[in-house]
């Protein structure tokens, strides 16, 4: 048997040990969070404006947030690169989009606003059997961390399950144990989360 001071700094030790891979968790679903509303949000209004002003507003909103970001060139794949993660490729099409939609003149036919606005709808809408979802490349809600994101992602889970295996050799852990560490990880993914909410 173990003694108690000793137990109790592997028990402690778990939870450290554990904390890093929330906390990053948290922040990852923060950040995509904030991408789905300042960006995602944006281009699938301006998918389904009716009007050429509302769609120019909102592809707009969405293109400002994206050059802010740095989002105009690069891929956001993390080990190797494919067209469908080429960033350049995606914003260079919003782009020309909203100066295509700026340069159909006032005095448009019905027919021509109703065709572009058709037109902007199939390039920011792909159409699965999930229905219809923005057109975007893959991982690009963490773009530029995507790579560390991915080594401290792998890191982290290693340090979690030591940190398991640490908690599994403490003996059994009590009630109260289970209680605290699930409120510890609840707080380390809720609060990085929360920043990117609020």
């Amino acid at each position: 048997m173990y003694p108690k001071k000793n137990v109790t700094l592997r028990r402690v030790a778990a939870v450290l040990l554990i904390l890093p891979i929330m906390v990053l968790m948290g922040w990852r679903s923060g950040i995509a969070l904030e991408y789905g509303r300042s960006i995602e949000g944006h281009l699938k209004r301006a998918a389904d404006a009716n009007t050429i002003e509302m769609a120019e507003r909102e592809l707009q909103a969405a293109l400002s947030v994206m050059e802010a970001r740095g989002m105009t060139t690069g891929y956001s794949s993390v080990f190797y690169q494919t067209p469908g993660d080429d960033i350049g490729y995606w914003y260079g099409n919003l782009k020309t989009s909203l100066e295509e939609l700026e340069a159909l003149p006032p005095d448009a036919s019905p027919l021509e606003k109703s065709n572009m606005l058709l037109k902007l709808r199939e390039t920011i809408l792909d159409h699965d059997s999930d229905g219809e979802n923005v057109t975007a490349p893959s991982g690009i809600s963490a773009y530029p961390y995507n790579r560390p994101f991915a080594v401290s992602c792998f890191l982290f889970t290693c340090m979690a399950i030591g940190g398991c295996l640490v908690g599994l050799r403490s003996r059994y852990l009590t009630l109260k144990d289970m209680v605290v560490l699930g409120a510890v990880c609840t707080a380390a993914f809720l609060v990085p989360m929360g920043l990117f909410m609020f």
